[in-house]
């Protein structure tokens, strides 16, 4: 198995969707880079919904990434994401306030992710990384991520 990161796991996440289309339609990808401590290294891991937004398959990357970080046995991640809403909600407190209103209104998949960083007792730091700018592990996320939503096939 590859060495990854003991002290905190550094990892990338991305979603992509295209909200041009029809809720019911719509495909989203998301994904997760695992970043080796030298960064010559990484695990690729990625996914593919119907009936997500954009801003839903970048959450849905977060989640990705924790459980594939507790089936690792990782427990301090640091979460890169091009996503300023999410990194936003940890990094400026809105997380909090969410919880004393238990999530009204928002999205189920913050009950989901809180639910997993609180039961599989994670610590994580949050970092936004602008999009599209060239940062090498941002840029391979987002291709993962929109790879898993153009390859994902729907069953009739």
């Amino acid at each position: 198995m590859m060495e990854l990161g003991v002290k905190q796991q550094v990892i990338y996440t991305d979603g992509s969707a295209n909200n041009k289309i029809l809720k019911e339609k719509r495909i989203a990808g998301y994904s997760a880079i695992f970043i080796s401590k030298k960064r010559k290294n990484w695990l690729e891991f990625s996914g593919a919904d119907l009936g997500m937004n954009s801003y839903e398959a970048e959450l849905m990357a977060v989640i990705l990434a924790c459980y594939k970080a507790l089936e690792l046995g990782y427990k301090n991640l640091k979460i890169i994401s091009d996503n300023k809403s999410i990194t936003d909600a940890y990094n400026k407190g809105w997380i909090v306030n969410w919880r004393f209103e238990c999530f009204s209104g928002r999205d189920k998949k913050w009950i989901l992710l809180e639910e997993i960083i609180q039961s599989g007792n994670l610590t994580l730091e949050w970092e936004w990384v602008k999009g599209h700018s060239g940062v090498e592990a941002n840029e391979l996320a987002d291709k993962i991520a929109n790879k898993a939503r153009n390859t994902f096939k729907i069953e009739n």
